[in-house]
């Protein structure tokens, strides 16, 4: 299988759109707000969007969200936050390609942390993440609206 990890443009939004509604259940209607809502990211030098290709079609992708520390402006962070395979592509080693990439990628850009988002009940994502190096830690949230 060549798969090609490549940098989102604008025509492949609407299969990653395709990928939160199937992976997130996102519903019809915030999968048009999340269309406009990526092509304003792509816009902004902060989130960068990795594709994984398989001929034309999309099968997986990767978001990640740089930003700095504040009280340490030498320190350059990212976080992982949205990571979906295609259902039908899952279990082939996409999802390491597509970590692997992103990592690399930040690597190049002198990143010093990356962090990497996910549920609880995501225990695939949570065990690509491992497995690519990256060690559990400690995080809360407090949910202050139901949506």
């Amino acid at each position: 299988m060549n798969i090609i990890i490549d940098k989102l443009n604008t025509q492949d939004i609407p299969a990653v759109t395709g990928l939160l509604e199937k992976s997130f259940r996102i519903g019809k209607v915030n999968a048009q707000k999340s269309i406009a809502m990526i092509k304003e990211m792509l816009k902004d030098k902060q989130d960068i969007f990795l594709a994984a290709k398989l001929g034309s079609e999309i099968v997986g992708f990767i978001h990640i969200h740089l930003h700095r520390d504040p009280f340490r402006p030498e320190m350059k962070h990212a976080t992982f936050w949205y990571f979906a395979v295609s259902p039908n592509y899952r279990n082939k080693g996409i999802g390491m390609k597509l970590f692997e990439a992103a990592v690399t990628m930040c690597k190049g850009m002198g990143i010093n942390e990356i962090r990497a988002t996910t549920s609880v009940s995501h225990t695939i994502a949570q065990r690509v993440a491992e497995n690519c190096g990256f060690k559990r830690g400690v995080s809360y949230k407090l949910k202050l609206t139901e949506n």
